[in-house]
């Protein structure tokens, strides 16, 4: 075991193969080897169906599927995690404590690891949605020794971080991160104050990881990969609501990259899309079918969810260059000067859209904590190249991805199983429920809402008619519909593939 004043361990990993087969489903993270560390358990996510926990041999061969009651509670004879979803708390409770400690200010919390020890608790605040589609946003970590009591951050939400795990000397913690570009693995030594020093990448490759598991010896680390590539097609449609497949797409965009949201002009000749093919998220633009897109931010930290502005000379787009997910205002043109119009300190303002006339902007604010806390707001301004007033809100009840109708006088948004459309003071003047966390756009002419819904973990795209009394119709299903945007009679999609394999690499550390 290392001394208090000895540097941290050179570390470095060796991979080989333990499980590769694409017929179970997309492998989205690692969860603990079994106590005697001869097999590695992992979660998968099936096209069709839920996901399921399996068990696979450290050196490889068949999968077995296990089950388990508890998934985030742990129990380690000196403390346990108590999740009371009823009440919707969680805290930590240990007689060692002068009291439990309160998780439920970090209502996001999730991946909890224990120290071999049992003396200190690490866990991730916000961005849930990683560890089961693989969202790109912030995350911080943040441990919890039981001998001091109050929680710590050691890895600031600037970037993604997630998966922590300890080595055996209860001292370094690994954990992902794309603090640097690409994601890896990280190294950081944990005092009783936080983090001692910066992290430090583990030497090896070890590639664009989604989660990792280390053995009770310390010995082998697993890791799963998780590559999404999205790109966009479109395809026509018909307001008659006929239905669409894939094979009626034609590819937009090309290359091996993760488009998470997008927009086109109101010509549909062009672009506007966020891409991680330079490293971390930036701000492109292309033509149609263009394979050389043109990059419009450069910036470290993510920039993501672009809006064009009616006329195409401006750019709305959520960033976190701030420290905090704001919305930031830009030229079009490459080489422009982004302006921060937001100012949500501890929330997180996001999807940006532009009125008609240019002079508003809609956008939806998540608490950190949840997307069940997110609410719609508005920017103005008087005139194009005036400066930006101060913050709106909108709805005083949760409604995100707002759209605004071609007229400018009302809202689309989606509550958690409604579709609903607020006046710019927010009154509900039309709603429809039984939808699944929607989010919708306006057609061109205002007749019509597209709406994606995602209940039950099937994605699926809905044509609306606002105020006919006719009921939604089916255009699009698809497992892999990640996002959606309409221009005239054309429709955009973009679309995942992900691919997912599980390693188990040697690991060696100085003791």
């Amino acid at each position: 075991m290392w001394g208090t004043e000895a540097p941290d361990p050179p570390l470095e990993a060796r991979p080989r193969v333990a499980y590769d087969d694409p017929s179970i489903g997309e492998i989205r993270t690692a969860v603990p080897w079994s106590p005697d560390g001869q097999t590695v358990r992992f979660v998968n996510l099936p096209p069709d169906g839920d996901a399921a926990f399996h068990e696979v041999s450290r050196a490889g061969g068949p999968v077995s599927t296990i089950t388990t009651e508890t998934y985030l509670a742990s129990d380690d004879g000196m403390a346990t995690i108590v999740f009371d979803r009823v009440a919707k708390t969680v805290f930590l409770q240990s007689s060692m404590l002068d009291a439990p400690i309160d998780l439920s200010r970090w209502p996001a919390l999730h991946s909890t690891a224990w120290s071999a020890d049992g003396m200190r608790l690490a866990f991730v605040d916000r961005n849930q949605e990683w560890v089961w589609w693989g969202n790109i946003a912030p995350s911080a970590i943040w441990v919890v020794d039981l001998d001091v009591g109050e929680p710590v951050q050691v890895a600031t939400p600037e970037h993604l971080n997630v998966s922590p795990v300890w080595l055996p000397d209860s001292r370094h913690l690994l954990f992902i991160s794309d603090r640097d570009g690409s994601r890896g693995v990280y190294v950081v030594e944990v005092g009783r104050s936080g983090a001692v020093g910066e992290p430090r990448p583990l030497a090896g490759t070890v590639q664009q990881p989604h989660s990792i598991s280390i053995s009770a010896d310390g010995k082998k680390l697993v890791y799963s990969r998780f590559n999404r590539r999205i790109n966009i097609w479109s395809a026509q449609f018909s307001e008659s609501g006929d239905s669409l497949s894939f094979a009626d797409f034609t590819q937009e965009t090309f290359g091996d990259q993760t488009i998470e949201a997008f927009d086109v002009s109101s010509d549909g000749d062009w672009l506007l899309f966020d891409s991680d093919r330079s490293g971390n998220q930036d701000i492109f633009k292309s033509g149609r079918a263009d394979e050389n897109p043109i990059q419009l931010t450069t910036d470290p930290a993510d920039d993501s969810a672009p809006s064009w502005s009616p006329d195409g000379r401006e750019v709305a787009f959520h960033s976190l260059r701030s420290g905090n997910g704001e919305v930031w205002v830009m030229p079009s043109a490459p080489g422009g000067t982004p302006e921060k119009i937001t100012d949500h300190l501890s929330s997180n303002a996001t999807s940006p859209r532009w009125s008609p006339d240019g002079l508003t902007i809609a956008y939806w604010v998540i608490g950190w904590g949840s997307v069940l806390e997110g609410r719609v707001w508005i920017v103005r301004r008087d005139s194009v190249g005036s400066s930006w007033g101060e913050p709106e809100a909108v709805t005083d009840f949760l409604c995100g991805f707002p759209d605004f109708s071609p007229s400018g006088e009302a809202i689309v948004c989606g509550d958690m199983d409604r579709l609903v459309v607020v006046d710019l003071e927010g009154n509900v003047v039309w709603e429809l429920k039984e939808l699944g966390f929607p989010i919708p756009q306006y057609s061109s002419d205002g007749n019509l809402v597209f709406t994606k819904t995602a209940a039950d973990g099937v994605r699926e795209l809905w044509l609306t008619r606002l105020n006919r009394g006719a009921a939604p119709s089916l255009l699009l299903h698809h497992q892999d519909i990640w996002g959606h945007k309409t221009s005239g009679d054309r429709i955009f999609v973009n679309f995942q593939k992900s691919e997912g394999n599980l390693y188990v690499m040697d690991l060696e550390w100085e003791q």
